[in-house]
């Protein structure tokens, strides 16, 4: 068990049920990782009753889970401007919180966040040539996207045990193994949108919910 969520009024519908924990925006070629200086940029705690109370677990970490970009909860959460919300402290017992539904997920980014979820490391140079050539042809960001996630669809398999990858990762996974779990696919995805002009960044959390909205960690 990793959680269990109660609504003040009706459940969202199933298809929106990401239950988002951290953000992943510094890529250095090999991994993704949590920014640490974003973890310093707190947002003001402003108190709020909430549309919905998550009860979570006892875990090793604070960070929490929320449907929606966090922006104010219950009195004393840690608020980030990733719209991510965390623990006072790691939840050695369980731990109830209050978070509102808000309308409007969309986030309007700032000039450094843009630059940031824009960066590329060096590397990569079959995707990066992908890429291009897309551009060349004249495809749109959209396009891009839709022909990144057509590959996946034509000439990838999903496995827990993948092949192990080496120096250029994405290139490795995308022209050559084609074969992974999220991370790869998510990782992959990331680096080439941001190859595409598109700012990006990784999401991390849990996907779904059975009928009594609860989940399990599998």
């Amino acid at each position: 068990m990793a959680f269990r969520v109660s609504f003040s009024g009706d459940p969202v519908p199933e298809q929106m049920r990401y239950w988002r924990a951290m953000t992943f925006d510094h890529f250095d070629g090999q991994r993704w990782q949590i920014d640490d200086a974003e973890l310093q940029r707190q947002l003001p705690d402003t108190a709020y009753e909430g549309d919905y109370q998550v009860i979570a677990e006892p875990a090793s970490s604070a960070w929490l889970i929320a449907l929606t970009p966090v922006s104010r909860g219950t009195g004393g959460l840690k608020l980030f401007p990733d719209g991510t919300v965390r623990a006072p402290e790691p939840l050695q017992q369980r731990f109830t919180y209050n978070l509102p539904l808000q309308g409007d997920t969309r986030e309007t980014l700032s000039t450094a966040d843009r630059r940031r979820y824009l960066q590329v490391p060096e590397g990569n140079p079959r995707a990066r040539a992908q890429v291009d050539q897309w551009l060349a042809e004249g495809l749109t960001q959209q396009q891009i996207l839709a022909a990144i996630l057509q590959q996946y669809r034509q000439h990838f398999s999903y496995t827990l045990s993948p092949a192990r990858l080496q120096g250029h990762r994405v290139d490795e996974f995308f022209f050559s193994t084609r074969e992974g779990f999220c991370e790869h696919f998510a990782s992959a995805t990331g680096l080439m949108l941001r190859m595409a002009g598109i700012p990006t960044r990784l999401v991390g959390g849990y996907l779904g919910a059975n009928g009594t909205l609860t989940v399990n960690i599998c």
